[in-house]
């Protein structure tokens, strides 16, 4: 699940002030929690404090895709509306299916390259990672290799480049309100698929034949299985 996900605001201000030459980025901070988290942290696009229950995850590759040029965004959010609000899930073929083969023709051409080359991302020990030199424009954001420990991977999300800062209790002045934010960070959680198990053998002893019971000193071989291999655990 994806929660604390970067979202296009209502705009106060003119995006007559958005600078279509500048450029920005993306940086995407990944948690795992076992539990799930009491209450939900409203992304703000900003850096923000990590739930306490929270560890980072390694290895969750992102990639990202350029869907509004900076002259569509910039239209979009002139027009913008609830009834013309876009989300990640237009940009699938089908519902139900949002992995980056489900995307709709074109899309797929749109993932943003690195220098080297690659279009995925993946996060380091600390669980962060960083798409940067983008240019203006709004980009959906799709996990796109997801690690063992992880029950299923975030939603896809869209950020735009920029987005206005949001006012969070009072901690926003009135002057920030009127600022756009090219650099933005985003939130989003896993869920762990680690449990705990617990394995009674029952059966009939010698002279018992009539009654089940607990069998002590029994030795059970756990095995981890997932949809590229079945390996030991």
């Amino acid at each position: 699940e994806g929660e604390g996900n970067a979202q296009t605001p209502e705009i106060k201000t003119s995006v007559s002030t958005i600078d279509k030459t500048k450029k920005g980025s993306i940086t995407i901070y990944k948690y795992l929690h076992s539990t799930e988290l009491t209450g939900s942290v409203a992304g703000t696009g900003e850096q923000q404090a990590v739930p306490n229950e929270a560890t980072p995850l390694k290895d969750a590759g992102f990639t990202i895709y350029q869907v509004k040029t900076a002259d569509e965004l910039v239209a979009y959010y002139e027009a913008a509306s609830g009834d013309n609000a876009v989300t990640a899930d237009s940009f699938f073929k089908t519902p139900g299916d949002k992995t980056a083969a489900n995307l709709k023709e074109g899309i797929a051409d749109k993932a943003v390259k690195g220098k080297d080359g690659k279009t995925e991302r993946k996060t380091d020990a600390n669980g962060f990672v960083k798409f940067e030199d983008l240019n203006v424009g709004m980009y959906l954001v799709i996990e796109t290799t997801t690690p063992d420990s992880v029950v299923k991977p975030v939603d896809p999300f869209l950020v735009s480049i920029p987005m206005t800062r949001v006012q969070v209790g009072e901690q926003a002045t009135g002057d920030q309100l009127k600022e756009w934010l090219y650099d933005v960070v985003v939130y989003p959680k896993n869920s762990s698929a680690k449990g705990d198990i617990t394995l009674v053998k029952k059966g009939k002893t010698d002279g018992k034949e009539n009654e089940i019971e607990n069998l002590p000193n029994v030795i059970f071989k756990l095995q981890r299985y997932n949809e590229k291999f079945n390996e030991q655990g």
